[in-house]
């Protein structure tokens, strides 16, 4: 409870990267008097998931340089490259270590809280919104309850995907359980990768830049053994051609499929069959529609064909391409077209971005003959993990995708790396439980992320809005952003620039219909304050 009854302007649920920036951006442009930043994890405070200091482990880096690491377009608080008062000045070209991006963030936080006697940081978990009239009520795991004018959700990349074979029901045997990482950025689940046999075997589910990431742990913590990484088509991605080079958009005129769209008289597969050509010349990658398998052409079939003789990263044509999303996402319908970014979402995500140079190379040479540790990479999908007979392994019942062989690895643990889960309806945590239950969240029509408006306004509330990973399928279809950079530091920071400016908006109605002072925080709240 508040004195005197008085509202917060604005309740941040989430301190990762968006949360840290609309909290930042809402009190240095005077658009809210009062704002309060609530984070469960004291080591995601600023950096979150992806650059938090409980998370990233200094190894991981960034998959852009830090001159494209800018948190938004015209307020330079959030840009890395701004000259702040560090003790470094960062290269333009550097591809950065993703702690060092989380504290420079944590920096900025501090810096805003010792400036503005009203933003105040909690550490804490919130269970429940409820709205209220024209405020909401924002109930936190301790019984703690806040009146809010308005409350922000950002909760970022907080739901993992998870196969079936490593079900809770899986998970429930302790001697299963403690050879299964199913969050690699859990403080408590990374310690157990520390009794992980020096010499022994891990298999890695999922071959994209999270089980890089894994890979990356492993190696660096001194693991000499076996390690496969597997996932249901092995996708890659590439690494960059140059690992300080900023990649200059690929710019073209209107593609032949995209015409075939303006010109109505074509059929979803006949225009899909015409992209993947048009991709294929201008890449040399060739991508089966079908089975969605992807394949260089050689230098040799690159001769024999007229097309250019250095081909274009599939990045920067992608990236041009996403122009043109949101007139295909209207042209198929947002249903049809989840259904194309669900089957073809793997695909989008390893084509889309490169793997970072370093990792890209210790990959490389760990899939060498006589490498320590030794890494291959296989396409399979996973049925079945139970423990050996010996109690001593997990034997990986799995089938091959060439050959639909089923066969077995025996491992002395599994990391899942498939990444973040955007579907909330299924979620087992009490605040998405909540929102769905009284309406006011609901699964958008993509079937990614939260119904949104364009502002990021909830469909089903009027004081609650979302930013950041969590409004994905929205972003999709009003800013045409595709796979990993819809959740990236750039990708985000338009939407979310987009919603502080609406949230503004409202609380200044909010104010103009209940003035009155400034709020206090209470003693049960001070309580709560995370020490800086």
């Amino acid at each position: 409870m508040f004195e005197k009854n008085q509202p917060i302007d604005v309740v941040i649920i989430g301190g990762g990267f968006s949360g840290s920036k609309m909290a930042v951006d809402l009190l240095q442009n005077h658009q809210a008097r009062s704002v309060v930043l609530i984070e469960k994890n004291e080591g995601m405070i600023g950096g979150g998931l992806a650059y938090g200091t409980a998370c990233a482990d200094n190894m991981h880096q960034t998959n852009l340089p830090a001159s494209r690491m800018k948190g938004t377009s015209y307020n330079l608080d959030f840009d890395f490259l701004s000259g702040f008062e560090d003790k470094f000045s960062p290269d333009r070209r550097k591809v950065m270590n993703r702690r060092e991006y989380g504290e420079f963030i944590k920096r900025r936080l501090a810096r805003m809280k010792a400036r503005y006697d009203d933003f105040q940081i909690i550490q804490g978990e919130v269970h429940d919104i409820k709205e209220k009239g024209h405020f909401n009520i924002v109930s936190l795991a301790d019984g703690t309850e806040i009146k809010a004018r308005h409350t922000v959700i950002a909760t970022g990349n907080s739901e993992l995907k998870r196969l079936p074979c490593l079900s809770d029901e899986v998970l429930s045997d302790p001697d299963i359980a403690e050879r299964v990482t199913v969050n690699q950025w859990d403080v408590n689940e990374k310690s157990k990768l520390k009794n992980i046999p020096r010499y022994g075997s891990v298999l890695i589910v999922g071959t994209g830049l999270s089980g890089d990431d894994a890979f990356r742990s492993l190696l660096h913590s001194g693991f000499r053994g076996n390690v496969i990484m597997a996932s249901r088509n092995g996708y890659r991605h590439f690494p960059y051609r140059n690992k300080h080079k900023d990649l200059k958009p690929y710019r073209n005129s209107v593609p032949a499929f995209m015409w075939q769209i303006r010109a109505g008289n074509y059929s979803p597969k006949e225009v899909l069959q015409s992209a993947l050509n048009e991709f294929e010349q201008l890449t040399g990658i060739h991508v089966n529609s079908e089975t969605g398998q992807l394949r260089r052409r050689t230098l040799w079939e690159r001769a024999s064909q007229t097309i250019r003789p250095v081909p274009y990263s599939s990045e920067e044509v992608l990236n041009d391409w996403q122009r043109y999303v949101p007139e295909i996402a209207e042209f198929l319908g947002p249903k049809e077209f989840g259904k194309v970014i669900s089957h073809y979402g793997a695909l989008l995500n390893t084509l889309r971005v490169g793997a970072g140079y370093d990792v890209s190379r210790e990959i490389r040479n760990a899939q060498k003959l006589g490498a320590r540790p030794f890494l291959s990479i296989k396409a399979a999908n996973l049925m079945d993990v139970r423990l050996s007979s010996a109690g001593q392994k997990l034997n990986v019942t799995y089938k091959d995708t060439e050959t639909g062989e089923e066969q077995v690895w025996q491992v002395d643990h599994i990391i899942s790396s498939l990444g973040p889960n955007y579907d909330f309806s299924h979620s087992n945590h009490s605040l998405w439980q909540n929102l769905y239950r009284r309406g006011y969240a609901s699964t958008h029509a993509t079937g990614v992320g939260l119904d949104v408006n364009k502002n990021g306004l909830l469909a089903g509330a009027k004081t609650i809005t979302a930013i950041g990973p969590v409004t994905a399928g929205q972003r999709m279809l009003d800013d045409g952003i595709i796979g990993p950079p819809a959740y990236s530091v750039p990708g985000m920071s338009s939407s979310i620039d987009r919603a502080r400016e609406a949230v503004a908006q409202k609380i200044r109605k909010s104010v103009s219909r209940n003035q009155g002072a400034a709020p206090k925080l209470s003693p049960e709240l001070e309580r709560l304050k995370y020490a800086w």
